[in-house]
C-alpha cells in the first residue's frame, strides 16, 4: 500500500475533536471499570453496591450515548459510515440491555454483559485511538 493510499484510508480530525474524543474514551474506561468492579460486588449481594450499580449503568448509557452522537456528526461523511452505523446501533442495544439488566435486578447476568460490552468496547476505542484518533492522520 502506497503512503498516499494509506493516508487516504485514514480520517482526518480538528486536534479539538480528537482531543474531545480522547477523553470520552477516558471517561469511558473509567465507567467501565468501576461499573465492572462494583458488578460483582452486587453479583455476591452487596445492597449498596446494586444501588451504585444502577447509577452507574444509566452514567455509562449517558456517557456512551453521548459519544457516538459525537462520533456520528464527525464520522457518518467518511467512507466507514456504513460499519459505523453498525456498530453504533449494536452498543446502543448493548446499552438498552445492561439497563433493562440493571433495572430487574439481574445482577448475575448484569455482570456478565458489563465483561462482555467492556471487551467490546475496549476493543473499539483501542481501534479507534490506532486510526482517526491518533496524533498523526
Amino acid at each position: 500500500m502506497t503512503s498516499s493510499h494509506a493516508s487516504a484510508s485514514r480520517w482526518s480530525l480538528p486536534s479539538e475533536a480528537r482531543a474531545r474524543a480522547l477523553r470520552q474514551h477516558a471517561t469511558i474506561r473509567t465507567l467501565l471499570w468501576s461499573a465492572a468492579s462494583t458488578a460483582l460486588a452486587a453479583e455476591q449481594g452487596s445492597t449498596a453496591a446494586r444501588a451504585d450499580l444502577l447509577s452507574l449503568v444509566a452514567e455509562l448509557r449517558r456517557v456512551l450515548e453521548d459519544h457516538l452522537v459525537c462520533e456520528e456528526a464527525l464520522l457518518i461523511p467518511s467512507l466507514e459510515a456504513r460499519r459505523l452505523a453498525t456498530e453504533h446501533a449494536r452498543k446502543r442495544s448493548d446499552l438498552a440491555l445492561l439497563t433493562a439488566l440493571a433495572a430487574s435486578g439481574d445482577f448475575t447476568r448484569l455482570s456478565r454483559e458489563l465483561s462482555r460490552l467492556f471487551s467490546n468496547l475496549t476493543v473499539d476505542m483501542e481501534y479507534e485511538e490506532r486510526t482517526f484518533l491518533a496524533a498523526e492522520v
